[in-house]
């Protein structure tokens, strides 16, 4: 692998090469590729398009300019440029990558689905190739063959990037052994591990044994601070803290970073309301049936935020909403609890979620804590995280091509595209 010291030299080396041999469309080429993976993507294009100026129509420049567009972020047109080369009878199967990796940023993830997967077919079985089917199919909900791609993929790269993406692939099909054992692994060599401390956290969330699970999520935090899964674990163990003002800043974050996610807006909606907020825990359920109507903890949780007010008729028809989508619903029940606590005038009626979280549920039910985390990734899945945004001086070399080389090394965009401000 090149260091950027040794990027450096090749750079120079090339330019002094196209100095003495100008009309040399094989150097141009080449030295394209070097300033392409050095990021001067500008100079990148100034080869290429030599290229054309001198061979009008050349399938290796115009894929190479589709693979700076990619690093451009620039998804649709390198589509547009790409499928003008496989229709027109280019056979190059890591056009056909690349042509997944545009699709994949634009989030159409059926049709990456179906490129990367006849990539892999036709020979490019790479260890990127099957991380990004494996995070295609995590988007698409397709657990069980997202896990298998995952697992080709940890045996190809043997890294620990792979394996702690598989742990999360495991917790989110509800594999705790699994999830929690490659977790383990992959932290006793890489402590920092982003995916790996989130598994390990929400597994110490789940055990109520929040000091650690805060030390997981705060470490996933100090390196990826749009990181939606950690924000989610660290707001629900703010929660059972009772430091509520943190936990709704917390659960704000994730709510950010996965505003369709029903479930974690409705955990949103519980902390205000722990809070002793039901008019802002109103706004934020009523938010969450606005994603999604056919969630039932949204209506349940709506439900207690209307009995704490004593809007009690209201209440009542969001229970029976709620208890027709999921008869045995937490929020439901809660609100049929919170109704009979306030029309009782008992005393603590506004403390009882406090109360809740303080003790284990009866009955062998699941702790409160892990009830939100559980709901927060029910009905609208967690969405899985963007692929990996390698810098310039980790992409492998690319080697000299001959004359008739195609690319071999798909472009790798750095991280989704930026929304421009309105």
């Amino acid at each position: 692998m090149q260091t950027l010291e040794e990027l450096q030299h090749a750079i120079q080396r090339h330019e002094s090469y196209v100095k003495v041999d100008p009309d040399n469309l094989l150097l141009r080429l080449t030295l394209g590729d070097l300033y392409h993976q050095a990021g001067r993507m500008d100079e990148a294009n100034a080869c290429y398009d030599y290229r054309l100026l001198q061979a009008p129509g050349d399938a290796i420049a115009r894929g190479r300019l589709a693979s700076v567009m990619i690093s451009q972020h620039r998804f649709s047109e390198a589509e547009q440029s790409l499928r003008a080369l496989i229709e027109g009878g280019d056979s190059d199967t890591s056009l056909l990558h690349n042509l997944g990796l545009t699709l994949y940023y634009q989030q159409r993830w059926e049709e990456a689905r179906k490129c990367f997967t006849d990539t892999i077919e036709r020979g490019i079985a790479t260890p990127d190739a099957f991380a990004y089917l494996a995070r295609t199919l995590h988007h698409l909900g397709m657990m069980t063959e997202a896990i298998e791609a995952g697992q080709r993929w940890s045996e190809l790269a043997q890294d620990s990037k792979s394996k702690s993406y598989l742990s999360l692939l495991y917790m989110d099909n509800n594999d705790a052994e699994n999830s929690s054992r490659l977790a383990r692994e992959v932290l006793a060599e890489s402590p920092d591990d982003i995916d790996a401390n989130v598994v390990a956290g929400m597994v110490s969330a789940g055990e109520q044994d929040v000091g650690p699970a805060r030390l997981h999520f705060e470490t996933a935090l100090r390196q990826d601070k749009e990181n939606g899964r950690a924000w989610l674990g660290l707001g629900l163990v703010q929660l059972y803290q009772q430091e509520h003002a943190k936990a709704i800043e917390s659960l704000g974050h994730a709510v950010r970073v996965f505003p369709d996610n029903p479930g974690i807006i409705v955990s949103l909606g519980w902390a205000k309301l722990a809070a002793k907020d039901p008019a802002g825990a109103e706004e934020v359920f009523e938010q969450a049936l606005r994603v999604n109507r056919t969630f039932s903890e949204s209506h349940g949780g709506l439900a207690s935020a209307l009995a704490f007010q004593r809007k009690f008729e209201r209440a009542e028809q969001e229970i029976k909403l709620a208890r027709r989508l999921d008869p045995n619903g937490f929020g439901a029940e809660f609100a049929e609890t919170t109704i009979l606590a306030v029309q009782g005038q008992t005393k603590g009626a506004t403390d009882l979620f406090e109360r809740m979280l303080q003790r284990s549920p009866p009955g062998g039910m699941l702790p409160l804590i892990e009830q939100l985390r559980v709901y927060a990734t029910k009905n609208g899945e967690v969405q899985a995280p963007e692929a990996p945004k390698p810098t310039p001086r980790l992409k492998q070399a690319m080697q000299s091509p001959n004359k008739n080389a195609k690319p071999t090394q798909p472009a790798k965009p750095k991280g989704p595209p930026k929304k421009k401000k309105t």
